[in-house]
């Protein structure tokens, strides 16, 4: 699986915001291949979110 676009953030592996991961994303639950390696901020403390739901988030806030 391949990580969409970030308009604001165009190459999170790079820049090690986003690293490959088997882990189970906090959000959806589905291992994805990434999680997101920086600060995320949720209310209820889910700290480990894969990068296709933050996007996903992000989209749903807009």
């Amino acid at each position: 699986m391949s990580l969409p676009a970030f308009g604001y953030h165009p190459d999170p592996l790079a820049t090690g915001s986003v690293i490959r991961s088997g882990a189970r994303c906090a959000c959806c639950g589905d291992a994805r291949g990434y999680v997101c390696a920086g600060s995320v901020y949720a209310i209820d403390g889910r700290a480990r979110a894969s990068g296709v739901a933050i996007r996903h988030e992000t989209e749903e806030s807009s």
